[in-house]
This record gives C-alpha cells, structure tokens and sequence, in this order.
C-alpha cells in the first residue's frame, strides 16, 4: 500500500513539474515503473525478439509475431537490442523507417495526444520538442545499438550498423505487408492478414523545408544508417 501510495506521488509530482517547468519526469517516471525501453533482458538463442524503434510499424510487427509465432519473444515494449544478448549470437528483428518521416510522425502524435509524455514539449514546437525527447535524436541507432542513454558518435554509430547487417530480417517500414510475409516464409509460419496498430501517418507535405532541415540536424546518424539500409537492400 505505502508502495503504491508512493508511486502515485511520484507520478503526480513529474506531472505537475512537465506541465510547470517544462521538465521531462514523466518520461523518467514511465520509464522507471513500466515495460518499456529494456535494454537489458534475456532471451534464448532458439528465440528473436523485436527490436521496437517507435514510429516504426513496431506495434504492428509485434501484434503479428505473437499471433503466429511461438518463438517469439514477447516480454518487453519497446526494446532496444539488449545489452546481454549480442546480435552476433541473437535473433533480432526490427522495422526501420525514413528518419523524417519517424520524426515528424513521433512530434504530431505527441502534440495532438495531451496524455503523451512529450505532449507539453510539442505544443512549444518542433525544435524543443527535439530537443527534449531523447528518442527522436537518433533514436533508431540508438535502439539497434542497445545504448539508449548515450548520444551518439561515429563508435556507436558503427555499433549499430554492424549490428543491423547482423540482424535477422529488417523490415522496410513502407513496405510492411510484403515484407511481414517474406518474414513469414523465412520463420517458416503461415502468412495472416495484417493488423495495423497505432497507424497515425502523418502527411509529409505538412512538412516545411525547414522542418526537415531541422529534423536532419538532430537525426544525421540515423539519416546516415537509413541510407546503408536502402543501399544494402538495392544491392541484394
């Protein structure tokens, strides 16, 4: 009871601080007491796990992969490549999307949803929405490198493009139906329809060409992993 009572404070007071101060705790908060953002779990070698870059498709993938698959590993929301499990040895799959397009997508669904825990930074607009949530500077590296605290440089960088060439099967977020049912060949389950989830698109030409340029400076290292991606696929 004193532990729930205390929780409750806790969410109360990162409330009020966002909402007064402009603050980022009930991110911290969420982060603390939920699911998500793991980056250090555990799982077999016999099982994949989905690593859930937000804005990406990645409710979707995960819907599917547990309705068809009995090897998939389920336990965590959002997570990044654990840091006990290198993909070297592990089964990842992930989906990837445009960097602007994950961006833009992550600040018009914070801004319209005030339950959301960067709404408040949104409403002030796109640069200090950028610069308070930490997943949409760089976040796909920073989910495929496992490092979700670190802000990246050209090691990290190089940790997760060598961990995606690793990896599984990477979907092609704007592709996702066909790729889901390659996906399905290679895993060896019976294709199923598709079940979109959380499939807010936001449209692209609401997007100023300052918008983008400002997207661009805060994400160069996923715009940079993005574009090894789209080479590697034109290759094979």
């Amino acid at each position: 009871m004193i532990n729930k009572i205390k929780k409750e404070f806790e969410r109360f007071t990162a409330k009020v601080s966002d909402r007064l101060f402009k603050t980022t705790k009930f991110d911290l908060y969420q982060r603390k007491y939920s699911n998500i953002y793991n980056n250090n779990y555990v799982f077999k070698k016999n099982q994949f796990s989905l690593v859930h870059i937000p804005r990406s498709g990645g409710s979707t993938v995960h819907s599917y992969l547990l309705e068809n698959s009995k090897d998939f590993f389920s336990g965590v929301h959002h997570s990044a490549v654990s840091l006990s499990c290198n993909p070297n040895k592990f089964k990842y799959i992930t989906s990837i999307r445009n960097p602007i397009d994950r961006v833009h997508s992550s600040y018009t669904i914070q801004k319209k949803f005030r339950t959301l825990p960067f709404h408040i930074h949104a409403k002030e607009g796109l640069e200090f929405y950028l610069m308070n949530d930490w997943r949409v500077r760089n976040g796909m590296c920073k989910f495929i490198n496992g490092n979700l605290n670190l802000d990246l440089n050209e090691e990290l960088f190089n940790i997760a493009k060598n961990n995606l060439k690793n990896f599984y099967f990477v979907i092609d977020f704007n592709n996702l139906e066909l790729e889901l049912k390659s996906l399905s060949k290679k895993l060896n389950i019976k294709p199923s329809d598709v079940k979109y989830i959380n499939n807010y698109i936001a449209p692209r030409d609401k997007l100023e060409k300052k918008d983008i340029e400002l997207i661009s400076k805060y994400n160069q290292f996923d715009i940079r992993l993005y574009k090894e991606f789209l080479n590697s696929k034109q290759i094979i």
